[in-house]
């Protein structure tokens, strides 16, 4: 299981933004020296393919060093990573899209950023939007990545107060997404 380096960076960039660049070389140094070898210095590349473990633990030491705990700051950092993502032309594209458009394109976004599991959408109600991530075992911290950054496109779109939850059925291995706004 790989995540692309986007992924990471975006956690990078919220906690550098919001914490410093000494809180990261701090997580990067709470990290397994194996993990620690896959970004020499605390350098992530983007278009880089890493392992999941690598993405799945800097996840949990922002919970501990930044979120004394609290699982809600990977929901939060990826709410913010997606508003970081979409800048400029894209920004503005956002604003003109309609949210059924962007919604469609979340299933091709996941694997983009992701080369496990897939993605579909289930149903475009008014209001009320749901997604299937088939094929997946239970990660929490994944599902609040993707539910975090489902919340933050909505919000570039201007829906008015979205709110993006989860559930996970272990015997279909399948997790479930519902925008609703």
């Amino acid at each position: 299981m790989e995540v692309k380096g986007t992924a990471i960076k975006n956690t990078k960039e919220w906690v550098k933004k919001n914490y410093g660049e000494n809180k990261w070389q701090e997580i990067v140094e709470a990290l397994p020296q194996n993990l620690q070898a896959e970004m020499p210095d605390g350098y992530v590349f983007s278009g880089q393919w890493y392992p999941f473990k690598l993405f799945e633990t800097i996840n949990k030491i922002v919970i501990d060093k930044i979120g004394n705990g609290d699982e809600k700051i990977i929901f939060k950092a990826a709410q913010e990573g997606a508003r970081m993502n979409l800048n400029g032309v894209y920004k503005i594209f956002m604003k003109m899209a309609k949210p059924a458009y962007v919604a469609k394109k979340a299933a091709l976004l996941y694997n983009q950023f992701y080369n496990f599991g897939k993605m579909e959408v289930i149903s475009l109600k008014e209001g009320e939007y749901t997604f299937n991530l088939n094929f997946v075992d239970n990660i929490p911290i994944l599902f609040d990545r993707i539910a975090g950054y489902m919340e933050g496109v909505l919000t570039e779109t201007n829906v008015k107060n979205p709110k993006v939850t989860f559930t996970y059925n272990p015997s279909a291995q399948k997790a479930t997404f519902t925008a609703r706004f």
